[in-house]
């Protein structure tokens, strides 16, 4: 199904999420994995030992099965970065450089029955 994706901005860092876009196989956002995979209150109210990432109870939830780190399409803390799920299941708000190859992507779609 083709899909309204609204692309916010970092919430950590302000880094503007670009135009909302219409697609039919994307990316999560941050926001989309808080919500999916769970919610710690850590996406608002920041990591309470200050880091860069949401590190919770729910990172095993959102580990990749090959212990890989993958891509959301949320913009990291600069235009150069774009936000990650690394290879411990944290989300990093501070994001990678988008010339990073070893990222693997896990796309996402929605289907109707």
């Amino acid at each position: 199904v083709e899909t309204l994706n609204v692309n916010e901005d970092n919430p950590w860092y302000g880094t503007p999420g670009g135009e909302d876009t219409m697609d039919y196989i994307f990316p999560l956002s941050i926001g989309e994995v808080v919500r999916y995979f769970g919610d710690s209150g850590q996406l608002e109210n920041g990591s309470p030992n200050g880091g860069w990432h949401i590190d919770d109870e729910y990172n095993d939830a959102r580990m990749d099965a090959g212990g890989n780190m993958w891509w959301l399409r949320s913009p990291g803390s600069s235009s150069g970065y774009a936000t990650v799920v690394n290879n411990r299941g944290q989300v990093s708000v501070y994001g990678s450089s988008v010339s990073s190859f070893e990222i693997r992507l896990r796309p996402a779609m929605w289907i109707t029955m």
